[in-house]
């Protein structure tokens, strides 16, 4: 998931002298206008309350850098600083500069922090990297709407034949068993992207890899089951709901059946061909008083919990330190993921 040591702010890279007054209306914009986000790149705060996007650290090359900015000289180097420290970051210039810069830094949709692309007239925000996990569309519809532009978006699920006039897809949220296929698919067009529907739960993919199959099933109108005893996952008009069956030992288990399958558990399933593995969050930590950081001690119990009780390694879990360790530097380090 998103790395929670990132500092929840947006590192502006101006890229020309004409881009900085864009990015000091950007600035001034977000600060009256906060981001919410989203909860796969949310830092822990102490709660469970969305954290605000309001600050803008404002990077340009040294020649015209403003005072109130961190000059540069080569933009490469300068990300490869920044990328991992901040929630979010802006490019106002060309896009093949911020392709560039990024490529040797990506890692996974699951930790990749959103990226916007601006061009310094401020017409247009391109949503360029984690669109929908990190919550690049999103940010982008945002930073959009504070300047007066017009947000570029271009993942499939978010471009439904059906969108409002003002580019907000319309959402449908009703049931969808009985449906046809030809019934289903609009619905699952206009409804929430799979992966946005899990984000947004706090439920987190297993099998990362089978997630483009299992939503092209869903753009497709394909049939798409959804094996979730624990009711985690929210209705989706796409999604048809399975019974919670179980093995011959009476547990829980996703039957067999054909075509592709979403199966969300709290306990680790074994990987099958065509089905998509969701963890469901379950497990809380409590970590007593010690000195050392707290993955040098609770690992091996961990590890140990993990095998004897079959639950699911993903999501980290929830932990909740003792109250004279909660502000210290190894608690707030860990877990790592």
């Amino acid at each position: 998931m998103h790395s929670h040591h990132r500092t929840p702010a947006l590192a502006c890279y101006a890229l020309s002298q004409s881009a900085l007054p864009l990015a000091h209306r950007l600035t001034a914009g977000l600060c009256a206008d906060p981001w919410a986000l989203p909860g796969a790149a949310r830092p822990p705060a102490g709660g469970n309350g969305p954290v605000a996007l309001s600050t803008v650290e404002l990077f340009a090359p040294a020649r015209f850098c403003p005072a109130d900015g961190h000059p540069f000289e080569k933009i490469g180097l300068l990300v490869g600083q920044t990328y991992t420290r901040f929630a979010a970051h802006a490019f106002i210039g060309a896009t093949g500069i911020a392709v560039r810069a990024l490529a040797p830094l990506l890692a996974h949709k699951s930790t990749d922090a959103p990226v916007l692309v601006l061009d310094p007239a401020g017409q247009h925000v391109i949503s360029l990297i984690s669109g929908h996990w990190g919550g690049g569309n999103e940010l982008a519809r945002h930073v959009a709407q504070v300047l007066g532009a017009t947000a570029v978006i271009t993942t499939a699920s978010d471009c439904a034949p059906d969108d409002t006039p003002d580019g907000a897809p319309k959402r449908d949220s009703g049931p969808s068993q009985g449906l046809s296929g030809a019934e289903r698919g609009p619905q699952a067009a206009a409804a929430p992207a799979l992966d946005l529907l899990l984000r947004d739960a706090g439920l987190m993919p297993v099998d990362w890899d089978r997630l483009p199959a299992v939503q092209a099933a869903l753009l497709e109108g394909r049939p798409l089951h959804l094996w979730d005893p624990c009711r985690a996952v929210p209705d989706h008009p796409g999604l048809l709901r399975l019974p919670p069956y179980a093995d011959t030992d009476g547990q829980p288990s996703p039957p067999d059946i054909e075509g592709p399958m979403v199966a969300a558990h709290w306990r680790r399933l074994e990987p099958r061909p065509a089905m998509l593995r969701v963890a469901v969050p379950r497990l809380v930590l409590g970590l007593g008083c010690r000195r050392m950081p707290p993955h040098v001690w609770c690992r091996m119990p961990y590890a140990t919990c993990l095998r004897a009780t079959g639950w699911s390694r993903w999501p980290s879990p929830r932990w909740l330190p003792s109250t004279k360790n909660c502000r210290s530097q190894p608690c707030r380090a860990w877990p790592p993921h």
